[in-house]
């Protein structure tokens, strides 16, 4: 993926959504700070240095709220020893990959959810802190992966849910309807400067692709003909499904089809007839 936009980025490919454009056009900038120090060398580490920055911050606010959640001081520190040298953790801040900077979004995500539940009071409301912060986990997680949306979604229905108080209510509205209003515009910039090519749907169906694919590894014997045919229509049954690895959606996703006017309707009731006989199929391929 990376290669990909470095070969937009230099003209050897035209521009394209099939990546993360923000994370492109963040590449971009570095790429010609890098040119105009004359080293290209500078510009990948002026990325790697604001990426290691944002990781490294939201790790320390991770720290800072175990320790106001009196987490004792060996799980701390196991915690932070964990970061510091686990290749997962610190290998990975220094890779350009768009999962870095949606993981410690989410990771920003959570810290800020488990602040509001267990450290603030309920009666002082959402902060404009809270909203901003959870703005930015939303806004880089949507950017980097569109379907993070099937985490956000879900977390915004459950916290505007589960919250009482006009004032609180209206946080979670703001904090839900402010990433996607972000989006848009800098979709709508982006659009307008570099004319992308349009991504594929199937990018943001890779959730639901996957549950199929292991539903049908898992029972193929208890599958319909019409789910069979309408699943077919969308995804190499033949070649694809077979090779179904729940760490990495590409071998399945990239069988789907590029076109699916009139085909994704009866492609979704196949998926939500089929999830709804073996839900815990589909629970272990999103945990996955």
């Amino acid at each position: 993926d990376t290669q990909s936009q470095f070969d937009q980025i230099l003209g050897l490919l035209p521009w394209s959504k099939h990546h993360p454009t923000l994370l492109a056009l963040f590449l971009l900038g570095t790429t010609r700070l890098g040119h105009a120090l004359g080293s290209g060398n500078a510009g990948l580490f002026a990325y790697v240095l604001v990426q290691a920055v944002f990781t490294a911050a939201v790790i320390g606010y991770s720290q800072w709220i175990m320790r106001r959640l009196c987490a004792p001081v060996w799980l701390r520190a196991l915690s932070l020893a964990l970061c510091a040298f686990a290749p997962v953790y610190c290998d990975n801040i220094a890779v350009i990959l768009k999962d870095v900077p949606y993981s410690y979004a989410m990771l920003l995500m959570l810290c800020e959810m488990v602040r509001q539940r267990f450290l603030e009071k309920e009666s002082d409301g959402f902060g404009a802190g809270f909203v901003l912060r959870m703005t930015l986990s939303a806004f880089l997680m949507l950017r980097m992966r569109p379907n993070g949306a099937m985490v956000w979604i879900p977390i915004c229905a459950a916290l505007f849910l589960g919250t009482r108080g006009r004032k609180r209510r209206a946080a979670i509205a703001a904090v839900a309807a402010l990433p996607l209003l972000l989006g848009a515009g800098f979709d709508a910039g982006f659009d307008a400067r570099f004319h992308p090519q349009a991504a594929s749907l199937g990018e943001a169906l890779s959730l639901p692709f996957q549950q199929t694919a292991r539903c049908l590894l898992a029972y193929p014997d208890d599958v319909t003909e019409s789910e069979l045919r309408a699943v077919s229509a969308v995804l190499d049954v033949e070649n694809g499904v077979p090779n179904y690895d729940p760490r990495l959606a590409d071998p399945v996703k990239d069988t789907s089809s590029p076109d699916l006017s009139g085909r994704l309707g009866p492609y979704m009731q196949a998926w939500l007839s089929m999830g709804m006989r073996h839900p815990g199929v589909y629970l272990d391929a999103w945990l996955n």
